[in-house]
């Protein structure tokens, strides 16, 4: 018997109009949440890793043998093996975007 009260209240209950703006105010914040982590915002910022590789890169137009060993053992350090070709894409693209593999 305590069970059919039960059911016969729940169907009584009803959800107020601030209840259901509420749930559509959060869901709306969570599709904008989501899009921006997806799609994000566009803007980067370089960090000083990034503008001290530049740097060099612009420095030795290129070619990483051009800079001094410790460049070059920072470079190495940051960048691993691959330091020289990360030096000179990053100057090619600098100064001939086209050209870049991806675009």
């Amino acid at each position: 018997m305590a069970h059919e009260t039960k059911k016969e209240s729940l169907k009584d209950r009803t959800v107020g109009a601030g209840t259901v703006a509420a749930a559509v105010v959060v869901l709306i914040l969570f599709f904008v949440w989501m899009t921006y982590a997806y799609f994000g915002s566009g803007i980067h910022i370089a960090s000083a890793d990034e503008r001290f590789m530049q740097q060099k890169a612009e420095e030795c137009q290129g070619d990483i043998r051009k800079l001094s060993e410790k460049d070059q053992a920072t470079l190495t350090k940051m960048m691993g093996r691959q330091a020289g070709m990360g030096i000179s894409s990053m100057y090619s693209a600098a100064h001939h975007p086209r050209s870049h593999p991806f675009w």
